[in-house]
């Protein structure tokens, strides 16, 4: 994977820290058809780079598997993230009321993005580009008294339409606590089962699921338990789902321009340590969020 590793110290222990960290992130994209591809969640505080390392892994895929098809997941109220890459298509589901709105100056530029509409999956799949970042917004479901879903129960069901396809694709969930959030009830605890059972059958599928959040506390158990590979980034608290310690967590750095960012990963016991030589930055001038607008002309 295209990551700067480097350990923080020359001993022995920091040496083979980074050597594990290294086979960990080698193995994750690889193209395994007898063993299916692999699931992430990383973990961390706001501003401890879990949305660039997503965006690292994104870039990656475009750049060295450009047939498959990549899609990215944004919360809304919140600066996109994708546009820090260089290659990226926004979709958005008739009748959704999605629009795009700068930051800075209020004003609504969903005109300007070329954005492209769909009514179906099936249209959605087969317009979507491989080799790019597609970033999909959809309309609320509007299932049984659920308001303000903000299109999850959509993505729930586009990852499961997506496991009925065979050839490679990624999912990528900004925020994915805002979909598998701790302590649902009703309706939205059977989706999240569901979704869990989706999640343990995309390991023997060609669909990499990869989100980030907080805190582990914040997720539904039920899911978490399906994810292969956990990445801690600064501000992580102690899991029972990995084998990385207390002491471990507490001696990451917080990030900085000089020293970039660390962060732990741990897949089937083994673990290691990497470091992100360089934060990417938002493009200048381009800091825009996904609101949903009501409006009288409902495309």
């Amino acid at each position: 994977m295209s990551l700067n590793l480097e350990a923080k110290s020359k001993n022995e222990d920091a040496g083979r820290e980074v050597v594990e960290a290294q086979n960990i992130l080698n193995d994750l994209f690889e193209h395994h058809d007898g063993y299916g591809s692999t699931s992430t969640i990383t973990l961390g505080m706001p501003g401890s780079c879990k949305s660039t390392i997503n965006l690292i892994m994104c870039n990656y895929v475009m750049k060295h598997y450009p047939n498959d098809k990549v899609f990215w997941r944004s919360a809304l109220n919140a600066p996109l993230q994708f546009f820090k890459l260089d290659r990226w298509q926004i979709y958005v589901e008739k009748g959704s009321d999605v629009n795009f709105i700068d930051r800075i100056t209020r004003r609504n530029v969903t005109d300007e993005l070329n954005v492209i509409y769909f009514d179906t999956f099936e249209e959605l799949y087969n317009t979507c580009k491989p080799g790019i970042c597609n970033a999909l917004f959809f309309k609320d479901s509007k299932m049984d008294g659920i308001e303000n879903d903000n299109g999850t129960l959509q993505w729930f069901n586009w990852i499961n339409f997506l496991l009925g396809f065979y050839e490679w694709k990624y999912v990528f969930l900004d925020e994915y606590h805002e979909m598998i959030k701790a302590g649902a009830s009703g309706l939205i605890w059977h989706k999240i089962q569901n979704h869990s059972d989706d999640v343990s059958n995309a390991r023997k599928s060609n669909l990499g699921i990869h989100g980030n959040a907080h805190q582990m506390s914040e997720l539904d158990s039920r899911v978490v338990q399906n994810i292969m590979c956990m990445i801690q980034a600064y501000g992580s608290k102690l899991s029972k789902h990995s084998p990385v310690n207390r002491k471990a967590l507490h001696g990451l750095m917080k990030p900085n321009q000089n020293d970039g960012a660390y962060a732990w990963i741990s897949i089937a016991g083994t673990f290691g340590k990497f470091r992100i030589a360089e934060v990417i930055e938002m493009p200048k001038n381009l800091s825009i969020m996904a609101k949903i607008v009501k409006t009288d002309n409902n495309i």
